[in-house]
């Protein structure tokens, strides 16, 4: 739909299963006599890509726990994570507004960083090539996700500037193939992406913000709504 192509791929491809399967079901059921529609809009194609939220949404919390608990015992884990979950606006994009994008966008960043945080301890062991596709993926579920991806290189390249003053070669000759692959795996899990936008803009690569133009000013008193409006305010 023309409404929908401004938006990001990636969310549709980790739904995918789930509506797959959903259109499946509806087809083995109309062999049975049912008479359902199967035109991709019906309420259990909604229901279908609402479980597959739902569940992205626990595996993504299992992985917060799993970072967690390398620093607070288990009970002090399980409970962060579910006042996570219960406090903030997630409890409510996992089981309401499970439709939008957010609830797998928080398992694809999640994911990014648990991948990162599990091996930063030892640089030469970080899977660079699972983690710069998990930058992809998360990226192209949503723009902002790209944000994230300072952490890790800004690691890397912390430790290639420490092997470079200590005139360790080798390990800035590995920082820099680490770099290649990182770059290399996203670029490829991107792809998706730039086959969507070169089949419905006929450009590979298309800037969404034109479908969203509009003049942002930070005199007041829009000021005091963007930064404090209950209603999606930054702060």
């Amino acid at each position: 739909a023309r409404e929908a192509r401004q938006y990001a791929f990636g969310a549709p491809i980790l739904w995918s299963p789930f509506f797959i399967l959903g259109h499946v079901w509806l087809n083995a059921l109309n062999l049975l006599g049912a008479d359902l529609r199967v035109d991709g809009y019906y309420f259990p194609y909604q229901r279908a890509i609402g479980l597959g939220t739902l569940l992205y949404g626990f595996v993504g919390l299992v992985l917060i726990y799993r970072v967690l608990r390398r620093y607070v015992s288990k009970e002090l884990a399980c409970l962060s994570t579910l006042g996570l979950c219960g406090t903030s606006f997630l409890i409510w994009y996992l089981t309401v507004e499970n439709s939008m994008v957010h609830g797998v966008s928080m398992f694809a960043t999640t994911l990014f960083l648990f991948l990162w945080h599990r091996c930063r301890d030892v640089p030469t062991r970080v899977p660079w090539v699972w983690l710069g596709a998990a930058a992809g993926v998360m990226t192209m579920v949503r723009w902002q996700n790209s944000a994230f991806v300072v952490l890790p290189l800004g690691d890397l390249l912390w430790s290639s500037w420490r092997a470079r003053s200590r005139g360790s070669r080798a390990r800035l000759w590995a920082g820099s193939r680490d770099l290649v692959k990182f770059t290399g795996a996203a670029f490829a899990a991107f792809v998706p992406q730039l086959l969507f936008w070169k089949a419905t803009y006929g450009s590979w690569i298309y800037l969404p913000v034109r479908e969203h133009a509009f003049q942002p000013t930070w005199l007041p008193p829009y000021m005091t709504d963007v930064l404090f409006s209950s209603r999606g305010g930054l702060l």
